[in-house]
């Protein structure tokens, strides 16, 4: 009946106000703490400080966890730019959906003062740093908090500080795939190579420690699964310095997490077909294969559209 499913969407909505308001008492719980002496380029926690959400016994937001995290849209957009979008999609609906955009309106805007935070601690550590090179490490970690918190990452550093915040924001204790991260975060440091800003060297510092941090995550098959390389949705071949980058992380590094799933096809480039097979032949079980070729017309015949099926991810 219509009032038996008003009463369902009731529910519902109250339930996801619930979560909203979890997610939110868990960013405001949670403290900065920056290691001066560990030379760590990205801040945050592994985990978010549910404790008090749970004390208020609020539902625990999440899903199933076995879907990507969505990083296309958090890099592009940014944190404010999701919140500013799903509030002007909710301005043009009514109902279920519009209380729905609103409540992930709400969620979003609750990160710009906890990137905020960040930054205001690494500032004032700035103020009375040891050394020029702990002053200035700090500065930058306060400027690229301070940039998240009012758009979208301008440079490879701030779309990795990004992508680590983001996974917190969504695992609270647990975890989940990763997606195509090369694919997302490659532009940026083709764009701070261009300009100058960086050097591979740095680029490859900054990804280590990334690997580094999500191998903290979870224990074992956290379901923590990267892909990379593979076509873009225009059919070509999108292997980029981060794509190796990645791969070197997962050599070098030696942890268990990321999982490295690698596309390739009949135009995957020879550096990577090399890159892949010095992996393979460490013998860890990493660099787990998908053939383009065949997965995306199988998609396609599945009836998902083609620019889709490009994109696929585990």
């Amino acid at each position: 009946t219509d009032t038996a499913q008003a009463g369902f969407v009731a529910k519902r909505m109250e339930l996801l106000a619930g979560q909203a308001e979890y997610f939110i008492t868990a960013l405001e719980s949670t403290e900065p703490s920056i290691d001066l002496d560990n030379g760590e380029q990205l801040v945050g926690p592994i985990h978010m400080n549910c404790k008090p959400s749970s004390d208020k016994d609020l539902p625990m937001p999440g899903d199933n966890y076995h879907y990507t995290s969505g990083m296309m849209n958090i890099l592009k957009l940014g944190l404010p730019g999701i919140a500013s979008t799903a509030r002007a999609n909710a301005a043009t609906l009514d109902g279920e959906r519009a209380q729905h955009l609103g409540v992930i309106a709400d969620c979003y805007e609750a990160t710009a003062p906890y990137c905020r935070k960040w930054a205001t601690c690494a500032r004032d550590m700035a103020e009375n740093a040891p050394s020029v090179y702990h002053r200035m490490r700090l500065i930058t970690l306060a400027d690229n908090c301070d940039a998240l918190a009012e758009g979208p990452p301008a440079t490879f550093h701030q779309a990795t500080q990004l992508v680590w915040f983001s996974l917190a924001f969504r695992n609270n204790t647990l975890f989940s795939p990763l997606g195509r991260l090369d694919l997302y975060m490659g532009p940026f440091f083709e764009a701070d190579l261009a300009a100058g800003r960086i050097t591979t060297e740095m680029g490859q510092d900054i990804v280590d420690e990334l690997f580094r941090k999500i191998d903290t995550i979870g224990l074992g098959d956290s379901l923590m699964n990267l892909m990379l390389g593979g076509v873009d949705i225009d059919g070509n071949d999108m292997t980029n310095d981060t794509t190796i980058m990645m791969i070197n992380a997962s050599m070098t590094q030696r942890i268990t997490s990321p999982l490295i799933n690698i596309r390739v096809h009949k135009g995957t480039p020879d550096r990577l077909r090399e890159k892949i097979t010095e992996l393979q032949l460490m013998g860890e079980g990493k660099g787990t294969l998908f053939n383009d070729d065949v997965v995306v017309p199988m998609m396609v015949k599945a009836g998902i559209p083609v620019e889709l099926a490009r994109n696929y991810a585990c």
